[in-house]
């Protein structure tokens, strides 16, 4: 390939061409840094978002009333409970 992208002299590829072409190709360097960059309008519950490579998002739940269900095997009876305000 030229400077330009362009094939030039095609042929088939030797293992360090294929090499090359792979590594040129590869994008999980930027789809792993760039998953916290929003595209638009965040949530109201979203508080901050941190995009660097390892990145992190800090986010608030309200309290509210959650309806909890176990397996039998463990004698824990299913219902309704609240649940505290999270972050």
């Amino acid at each position: 390939m030229d400077k330009n992208g362009y094939p030039i002299n095609a042929h088939p590829l030797s293992l360090n061409e294929s090499t090359q072409l792979a590594n040129a190709l590869d994008t999980t360097e930027e789809l792993k840094r760039d998953f916290l960059k929003p595209l638009g309008l965040l949530p109201k519950n979203v508080l901050y978002i941190n995009p660097d490579h390892n990145g992190y998002v800090i986010w608030h739940t309200p309290s509210q009333r959650v309806d909890l269900f176990f397996v039998d095997n463990l004698g824990i009876p299913n219902g309704k409970t609240s649940i505290p305000p999270l972050l």
